[in-house]
């Protein structure tokens, strides 16, 4: 996989000092690995609503609009404003360059969404559980 400045601000590819290192462990378990806060809870994010979606997290970091893409995106965004304990600059950077209010837009929907129904209340609970936020974590 090539080494770009996305994918590592993604946590999808290790910086490229520990791959001249030879550290050669598979994405998942690499991001799995790392604790649970910041820069590693916004890739534990990703990776967990990327495989619960079924969407790629190349999709979910890009500028696709298709509703599938953007719910994933959503929650993903969403997430990462409760629990990362990160800025919402900080958050949109990690999202593809996103904008700050992109990110307050997304929060602001979900948590609305949220109060309203107990079935998208219990899955946001259970993808912060996912990706391994502590139980005094208000979601």
């Amino acid at each position: 996989m090539k080494v770009t400045r996305r994918a590592v601000c993604a946590g999808i590819v290790v910086a490229p000092a520990a791959l001249a290192a030879g550290a050669r462990t598979s994405r998942i378990a690499s991001i799995l690995e790392m604790s649970t806060t910041g820069e590693d809870m916004i890739a534990r994010i990703l990776l967990v609503v990327s495989r619960f979606s079924g969407v790629s997290q190349a999709d979910i970091l890009s500028s696709l609009r298709t509703r599938e893409v953007v719910e994933a995106r959503q929650k993903a965004l969403y997430l990462a404003h409760k629990l990362s304990g990160k800025t919402l600059p900080e958050i949109g950077r990690r999202f593809g360059g996103r904008d700050h209010t992109t990110v307050l837009h997304a929060s602001r929907k979900w948590q609305a969404v949220s109060e309203g129904d107990v079935r998208v209340r219990a899955e946001l609970a259970q993808l912060a559980k996912m990706a391994g936020a502590s139980a005094n974590v208000p979601v």
